[in-house]
């Protein structure tokens, strides 16, 4: 009687993906955090909750990215590589569709992700804890100044701006967008609790663009100004 032998079992080791995963657990991983950090404090987003969203073990978060601020700040620089990639996407336009596309990008990224502005200030501005990520983000802001810098040149040269201070205009941009974004219970103060939270968002983002636009079109100095009108 011929003995059967059974065949050998393979083991993975818990935690760890098969063979022909290949980085579709990494992708699961990042698309969960998204949906974690959508309602969550990053500041409270655990590897637990991470593979519960995602449906799979918790040693994959180590596995793929080591800890859980490494996803993070993962997931904040594809959001960063995203919103730079559409800043880029009107560089043929005017000096001033340039301007207004750069103010509803910027405001669309906070307020699309919420999350995003405490990810960066906790990850991204300690430079004792260098990381790729941290030198990407910091890249992706050093060419937004730069863009911004440059749309206010072409302004000059076309007529249609003043020379104003480029940084100044991006700290406006990014502060006015953020606050509101983040402020939801004030807002509801302001404008009544039962607010229409997108229909209140595009008017402001309407609103801040023209009076940004205002602010930098080509006019007499301040000054002189008030001076003719004394």
């Amino acid at each position: 009687m011929r003995s059967q032998v059974e065949p050998k079992k393979t083991t993975r080791s818990r935690g760890r993906p098969g063979k022909d995963a290949g980085d579709l657990g990494r992708k699961v991983l990042l698309d969960a955090a998204l949906a974690v950090l959508s309602r969550t404090d990053p500041a409270l987003v655990t590897r637990q909750m991470l593979a519960d969203e995602a449906g799979v073990d918790p040693q994959l978060v180590r596995y793929y990215f080591g800890n859980t601020q490494a996803l993070l700040t993962e997931v904040g620089a594809s959001v960063s590589r995203l919103t730079r990639r559409e800043m880029q996407s009107s560089r043929s336009a005017t000096p001033v569709e340039r301007l207004r596309h750069r103010i509803r990008r910027t405001f669309e990224l906070f307020n699309s992700y919420r999350w995003h502005y405490k990810v960066v200030t906790t990850y991204f501005f300690d430079d004792t804890n260098p990381s790729a990520e941290r030198q990407e983000w910091l890249d992706i802001l050093k060419d937004a100044i730069a863009d911004l810098s440059d749309i206010v040149a072409s302004g000059v040269e076309d007529g249609s701006m003043r020379p104003v201070d480029h940084h100044f205009l991006h700290m406006m941009i990014v502060s006015t967008s953020e606050f509101w974004s983040n402020n939801e219970a004030l807002l509801g103060i302001v404008f009544g609790a039962e607010l229409d939270r997108k229909a209140l968002d595009s008017r402001y983002v309407e609103f801040l663009c023209d009076a940004i636009e205002r602010a930098v079109a080509a006019s007499p100095e301040p000054s002189k100004a008030r001076a003719r009108r004394t």
